[in-house]
C-alpha cells in the first residue's frame, strides 16, 4: 500500500509490526490520521504525530478517501466495513471510488456522512449480522441518494464474506460480478433476511446465557419466578396497548417544514407595494411572487443607469437575480403577465415609433449597398485614372449608408447564452430575462453545447464584469458593464435538483439568486377574489414607463455613465450593522454557516434592493436623488432578512432527504384524516398517488418512527392467513388538539 502521508514509525511498542496502515484525510488532502491494524484484528488510531489516540472530533469520525470523493462528483462511491475490505475493493475496481470509516460497524453512530450526500452509493456489508444490520441503519438514515444498492454476496458465501474474500477468489471479470450482485434494496432485503434471523437468534441466546450467569457473578437474586395463575395484564384494546404514551420516550423531533416569514407587500415603496398587494389579492397568490417578479421588473428599467455605493470603495449594480418558487397550478404566469405589463407594452409603443425610421434606413442601406457593388463591378475593369475615381465614388456611398435603428428590447426568454450576448451588445448592454418556467437552467446546463455548462455570461452579466467574446464562428461580443436581470418562477421540484447541475453551486451561479419559498394556496382559496384596480395598474404602468425613460447621464467621453447612490450616514450605520451580523453568522456555529457562498452576498442584494426602492420612490422626477435615506434602507434590510430565512429553506430543499419529504406528505395525511391508529395499508391506498410501492412508503414511516411522531403497536395474534398489515399509533401529544 502507498500514501501521500509523511514517513512514521508505524511500530507499536507492544503490539509490534502492523499487518494494514489505513491514512485518512480532508477533503483538500490535509491529513488527519491514519487507523492502524495489527495481527489479531487489533486496531489503533494513530495522529499525525506520531500519538496512539483518536484523531477523529467526537461524533465525526471521517471516512476515508475524502479527497477523491470531493474531486470527483461524478463516480460512484462504493461503502465498505474496513480497511481491509475498502483496499481489496479498489483494486478489484479502480473506476469507483471506495471508503469505509474508522471504528467499525460499532462506531456507525459518530460516523460523518455528509460527503455521501447526493452521490452514487453501493453498499457493501460483510456478509453477517452486525454488517448487514449496519449498512441497512445507514440506508434508511442516509437516504438522500441519487441511485443506492446493496452488493448481494453469493449464496454459498461464508460468514463474515467481503471483498477480499473475492479479491482471493480471483474473478475473470470483477466489473461484471459487480453488475450480477448489485440488487434493488427490497430484493437485497429479502435475501438477507435469513442471516438476520439468525443473528438476532444468536443476540437472543447470548442475552440469556448473560443473564442465567449475573445472579451467580455478582449476587443478584434474579427475577422472580412467574406465577401460573397470574391471568397477566388485560389488553383493552387488541393490537394496541392501554397506554399509547408509553412507546414514545420524549417529544417528536421537527421534520423541518420551515414556517417562513412572509414578504409582506408594505415593505414597498408606492406604485410597487400598491401593485404586490393588488396582485396577490386578485390572484390568490403569495405576495412574495409577485414581490420578487416586481422587483425584477424594476431592475429590467433602471440597471445600467444607476449604481448603488453603500461605502466609497464598494460599488453593486441594479440588477438581480429572482427565483420565486411554486407548484404548477399557482397561476405564476397571470402574476408574471400582470407585473410585466408595462414592460411590454413600452417595448411595443417604442417599436412602433421606431419601425418607419428602421424600415426607410433599411431600404436606403440595400440601395447604397447595391450601388457600390455595382461600382465595384465597374472599378475591376476600369483604367488607372478611372480606377482612382471610381474608388473616390465608392467611399462616398459607403459613408452615407445608414445604420439601421435596433427595436429595443427589454426581456427575453428562451435564449441562449451566445445570442443573449448579441442582445445585450444591441440593447445599451442591459437586458432581462423573465419567465414563469426554468427552462434557462437547461440551456446553462448545456442543452444547446454539447452538456458542457456555459455560466461566464450569467456570471459575470450580474456583477457588471467586463465580458468578451471572441469566437470564429460568429460576431465578436465586447460588453464593458453588462447588466442582466434574471426572474424565474420555477417548481420547488426544479429548486431541489440545482445543486446537482455540474458548475452551479461550484461556480457560484445558486449564490446569485434571492429565493421565495411561500406556501402553495392551492386547496384554500376562497375563489372570490376581485381583479386588480385600473387604477393601481395605471399608477405602476406610469411608474415603470417614468423609469424607462429617465435618460442615461452622458459623461465627457460622450459615453454614457451611471449615477451613483450612496448612503447617508444613518442609512450607512444600519447597513453595516446589517452586514457586521451577517458576518457573524458565517462562522462554523453560524446561522449560515452551511450557505456561505449565498450569505457572503446578502448585505450586496440588501443594497440592491435599497438603490431599486430608492428608483420607485423618485420615479418621475427630473433627476434620481442620489442619497438615499435610512427609511429606505431599513426596508430594504427587512426584505434582505427575510429572504435570508427563504434561502436557508431553499437551499436545504437542494439537498432535501427523500424520506424526510415522503414523511412530511404521511404526517399532512394523518393530520387531515385525523387517524389516531392506522396501518401501513391504509396509509398506502390512502397516497398511492405519492408512493408507488409499498417499498417507497416505508422509508417515510420509518422517518416519523424515529422522530416520534408514530410509533409501531404490538401485532395483535391473528388466524388469518397472509402477512398482516404494520399498525401505527399516532403520538397523543400530537392528537390532544383534534378532540
Amino acid at each position: 500500500m502507498t500514501t501521500t502521508a509523511p514517513a512514521l514509525r508505524f511500530h507499536h511498542p507492544t503490539l509490534g509490526k502492523p499487518e494494514m496502515v489505513c491514512p485518512f484525510v480532508q477533503p483538500d488532502g490535509t491529513l488527519i490520521g491514519y487507523e492502524v491494524r495489527f495481527p489479531g484484528k487489533r486496531i489503533l488510531p494513530l495522529t499525525p504525530t506520531g500519538e496512539w489516540r483518536a484523531f477523529w472530533q467526537p461524533d465525526k469520525r471521517p471516512l476515508a478517501n475524502l479527497d477523491r470523493i470531493s474531486t470527483e462528483p461524478d463516480k460512484t462511491i462504493i461503502v465498505c466495513e474496513g480497511p481491509k475490505a475498502m483496499f481489496a475493493a479498489q483494486r478489484l475496481f479502480p473506476g469507483y471510488i471506495c471508503t469505509c470509516w474508522p471504528g467499525g460497524t460499532n462506531s456507525r453512530a459518530q460516523v460523518d456522512f455528509g460527503p455521501l450526500y447526493r452521490r452514487r452509493v453501493i453498499y457493501w456489508p460483510d456478509a453477517d449480522g452486525p454488517g448487514i444490520e449496519c449498512m441497512n441503519e445507514i440506508y434508511m438514515e442516509h437516504a438522500p441518494f441519487c441511485e443506492r444498492s446493496f452488493v448481494l454476496p453469493p449464496a454459498d458465501a461464508p460468514k463474515g464474506w467481503d471483498a477480499a474474500d473475492l479479491e482471493a477468489e480471483k474473478p475473470p471479470d470483477p466489473n461484471a460480478w459487480l453488475k450480477t450482485a448489485l440488487k434493488l434494496h427490497d430484493e437485497w432485503r429479502a435475501a438477507v433476511d435469513p442471516i438476520m434471523t439468525a443473528y438476532r437468534m444468536e443476540l437472543e441466546t447470548k442475552r440469556a446465557t448473560v443473564r442465567e450467569k449475573r445472579p451467580a457473578r455478582n449476587g443478584w437474586p434474579g427475577p422472580p419466578a412467574a406465577d401460573p395463575t397470574d391471568p397477566g395484564p388485560v389488553d383493552l384494546v387488541p393490537g394496541i396497548p392501554d397506554e399509547p404514551s408509553i412507546l414514545f420516550e420524549g417529544p417528536p423531533v421537527p421534520l423541518d417544514a420551515p414556517d417562513l416569514p412572509p414578504l409582506c407587500p408594505e415593505l414597498f415603496p408606492g406604485f410597487l407595494g400598491g401593485m404586490i398587494k393588488a396582485t396577490a389579492q386578485a390572484t390568490e397568490t403569495p405576495p412574495e411572487l409577485a414581490g420578487l417578479l416586481g422587483l425584477a421588473a424594476v431592475a429590467a428599467c433602471v440597471q445600467g443607469k444607476a449604481v448603488v455605493c453603500p461605502s466609497p470603495d464598494y460599488r453593486e449594480p441594479l440588477c438581480l437575480y429572482v427565483a420565486p418558487a411554486l407548484d404548477s397550478g399557482n397561476r405564476k404566469t397571470s402574476v408574471l403577465m400582470e407585473m410585466t405589463r408595462p414592460l411590454r407594452e413600452w417595448e411595443r409603443k417604442r417599436a412602433d415609433e421606431i419601425q418607419p425610421e428602421a424600415d426607410k434606413a433599411a431600404s436606403m442601406r440595400k440601395t447604397l449597398e447595391a450601388r457600390a457593388d455595382y461600382l465595384r463591378k465597374q472599378a475591376a475593369k476600369a483604367e488607372s485614372l478611372e480606377l482612382e475615381n471610381l474608388t473616390v465614388e465608392i467611399e462616398e456611398v459607403e459613408r452615407k449608408i445608414p445604420e439601421i435603428p435596433v427595436l429595443p428590447r427589454l426581456w427575453a426568454q428562451d435564449v441562449t447564452p451566445e445570442r443573449l450576448g448579441a442582445l445585450m451588445a444591441e440593447n445599451q448592454e442591459r437586458i432581462a430575462l423573465i419567465s414563469d418556467e426554468a427552462g434557462i437552467f437547461e440551456i446553462l446546463e448545456g442543452r444547446y453545447s454539447g452538456g458542457i455548462p456555459n455560466l461566464d455570461l450569467f456570471l459575470q452579466g450580474h456583477a457588471g464584469a467586463p465580458v468578451r467574446v471572441d469566437r470564429g464562428s460568429r460576431k465578436a461580443v465586447y460588453l464593458q458593464s453588462p447588466c442582466l436581470t434574471l426572474a424565474l418562477s420555477p417548481q420547488p421540484e426544479v429548486i431541489r435538483g440545482l445543486a446537482l447541475k455540474p458548475g452551479f453551486r461550484g461556480r457560484g451561479l445558486l449564490a446569485r439568486f434571492l429565493y421565495a419559498l411561500p406556501p402553495s394556496p392551492l386547496g384554500w382559496r376562497k375563489l372570490t377574489s376581485k381583479p386588480t384596480p385600473q387604477s393601481v395598474r395605471d399608477a405602476y404602468a406610469r411608474g415603470l414607463r417614468a423609469l424607462l425613460d429617465t435618460p442615461s447621464v452622458i459623461g465627457e467621453d460622450g459615453e454614457p455613465v451611471p449615477v451613483v447612490f450612496e448612503f447617508s450616514d444613518d442609512a450607512f450605520s444600519e447597513w453595516r450593522e446589517f452586514s457586521a451580523a451577517t458576518e457573524r453568522e458565517l462562522r462554523e456555529d453560524g446561522e449560515y454557516a452551511q450557505i456561505t457562498d449565498w450569505a457572503g452576498k446578502l448585505p450586496g442584494a440588501a443594497a440592491r434592493i435599497a438603490g431599486l426602492l430608492h428608483c420607485v420612490q423618485h420615479a418621475g422626477a427630473v433627476s434620481f436623488p442620489t442619497a438615499i435615506s435610512r427609511d429606505t434602507v431599513q426596508s430594504a434590510l427587512e426584505i434582505a432578512a427575510i429572504l435570508s430565512k427563504h434561502a436557508l429553506a431553499a437551499f436545504g430543499l437542494m439537498g432535501a432527504d427523500p424520506a424526510i419529504e415522503g414523511a412530511k406528505r404521511v404526517w399532512r395525511w394523518i393530520k387531515t384524516s385525523r387517524v389516531k391508529s392506522f396501518t401501513a395499508r391504509e396509509c398506502f391506498q390512502a397516497l398511492k398517488g405519492t408512493f408507488g410501492r409499498m417499498g417507497e412508503l416505508q422509508p417515510a414511516l420509518a422517518v416519523l418512527v424515529e422522530r416520534a411522531y408514530i410509533a409501531e403497536a404490538p401485532r395483535e395474534k391473528c388466524n388469518v392467513p397472509g402477512r398482516p398489515s404494520k399498525t401505527y399509533t399516532v403520538n397523543p401529544a400530537l392528537t390532544e388538539e383534534w378532540a
